[in-house]
């Protein structure tokens, strides 16, 4: 977690609010060994723990996650859907479609995982996730088109499977994997995002 303080930082000085940053089990200092199932059920958690405080504006809470973290914000937020909780809204950056879809990308074409990828324990299908949710859910796809990581066509892929009124798509053409934050106009962007929530939402 420590290598996103200053990111953390940045967040909660341009957008003026309350961050819970979850360090997932496996992850840094935390006990337990890092699983999808394992990573879902703290996302979970974190929820419930959200929802316990009475000091919160229940209805102002948005999930944000990058990468990996954006798989999770979209299972969590599924999760939400099915449970008739009140989410305000979802903003995910550099997300991957799914595992296979990453193993695909990485290796080469006779490379022995790519015939494996199925048998995989984490598949992350925020594609099969994605066009259940709410229409009336609004998501914010944040792409940096230098990603060196995940191609920025799974953002896209996803924004277009989206069946949300209120969905966005902004990309930042010279942002990387995890330092799209650092492009100009990046926190415009999420001030915009919610701004607009604010509208719909209310």
């Amino acid at each position: 977690m420590s290598h996103r303080l200053i990111n953390i930082k940045e967040l909660y000085h341009n957008l003026k609010c309350n961050l819970l940053c979850v360090e997932y089990r496996g992850y840094g200092n935390s006990d337990g060994k890092s699983s999808e199932w394992g990573l879902k059920l703290d996302a979970l958690a974190a929820w419930e723990y959200i929802q316990s405080r009475n000091d919160l504006n229940l209805r102002k809470v948005y999930l944000y996650g990058r990468s990996l973290g954006g798989a999770v914000c979209i299972d969590l937020a599924y999760k939400i859907q099915k449970r008739r909780d009140f989410l305000a809204g979802v903003i995910v950056e550099n997300v991957y479609t799914n595992i296979p879809d990453m193993i695909d990308h990485m290796f080469p074409l006779y490379h022995p995982l790519r015939y494996l990828k199925w048998a995989s324990r984490n598949q992350w299908r925020s594609d099969d996730i994605v066009p259940k949710l709410s229409s009336k859910l609004p998501i914010l796809f944040i792409s940096g088109l230098k990603d060196e990581l995940i191609p920025p066509w799974m953002s896209k892929t996803l924004f277009e499977m989206s069946k949300s009124k209120y969905k966005q798509l902004k990309t930042f053409s010279e942002g990387k994997h995890n330092y799209t934050w650092m492009e100009g106009g990046y926190f415009e962007v999420l001030k915009d995002f919610i701004a607009s929530v604010s509208l719909v939402r209310a």
